[in-house]
């Protein structure tokens, strides 16, 4: 008798494309559902929106995050070092971003944001995709266009976290948000939009803000808190590398094993000849 675990690893409900889509995706996280033994989110409030939406029952899930190898984002190079090497202003107050150029990320309000920031202030995007030709465009009519800096894909996410002083996730849906896990790590303050796991991940005026979505306005005051206060960044970063621990790779694996453990046991009961090795 098989045991069936299923995973979202995040939802598709709001955020990505059309509404149409969205409900078929909908119906059919409804329809098998029932025929799953366990179903993981990646959050208590993800757990939470599939509830609210009729998918399983409150019994069936476990949480287990999506797991980040912390260690890598622990050791930083230096913050100079890290800017020059990316071609980014050495003494300006960077905020960055990590993620695909697409609607669901929010990277437009970000770029309506640094119009309400003060002219030291710069966006640094690690990323690409369909948006970029409409966010250059944004920028340039907003006045900005010089202080955002879209750099493409690149691998050393790392030292791009050494170079920023903050993150921005002003996203419209994250199942988690690892990129905030990852800016945690490397002892940066978060503002993200108080979007599903995002705000299981940011501790509010813990490790850095929660905004309400779609909200440019809220994301500069809180970006503008955090540029006015070194201390305050330090701060944050500091509890943040602890809260990270939270969404390690140790810690999935760890909540895995135990996923598998009741498999076994479940199934050591139906099968008492055993159940593999």
């Amino acid at each position: 008798m098989p045991w069936v675990i299923h995973t979202f690893h995040g939802h598709v409900y709001e955020g990505y494309g059309s509404r149409l889509a969205s409900a078929a995706f909908l119906w059919v996280e409804r329809a098998l559902a029932p025929l799953a033994d366990r179903l993981v989110a990646l959050t208590p409030r993800e757990k939470a929106d599939h509830l609210r939406r009729g998918v399983g029952r409150s019994d069936q899930f476990r949480v287990v995050p999506s797991g980040v190898p912390l260690d890598r984002f622990r050791s930083r190079p230096p913050r100079a070092a890290s800017r020059e090497s990316l071609g980014l202003p050495p003494d300006a107050f960077l905020v960055g971003s990590v993620g695909r150029l697409i609607p669901l990320k929010g990277h437009d309000l970000l770029v309506r944001a640094l119009a309400h920031l003060p002219g030291d202030t710069h966006a640094a995007v690690l990323g690409e995709g369909e948006e970029r030709p409409a966010l250059e465009r944004l920028a340039a009519e907003l006045g900005v266009g010089h202080r955002l800096h879209l750099l493409g894909w690149r691998d050393d996410v790392p030292g791009f976290l050494a170079a920023v002083d903050a993150l921005a996730m002003p996203s419209r849906n994250e199942g988690m948000g690892r990129a905030a896990v990852e800016a945690m790590a490397a002892g940066r303050p978060v503002v993200a939009a108080r979007v599903s796991g995002l705000a299981d991940v940011v501790a509010h005026g813990e490790t850095g803000f929660l905004v309400p979505p779609e909200s440019p306005g809220a994301l500069a005051r809180a970006l503008e808190r955090l540029r006015r206060d070194p201390g305050l960044r330090a701060r944050m970063g500091e509890a943040g590398r602890k809260r990270a621990e939270r969404f390690s790779l140790e810690t999935m694996l760890a909540l895995l094993d135990d996923l598998l453990e009741e498999a076994r046991a479940r199934l050591g009961a139906v099968c008492p000849q055993g159940v593999g090795p």
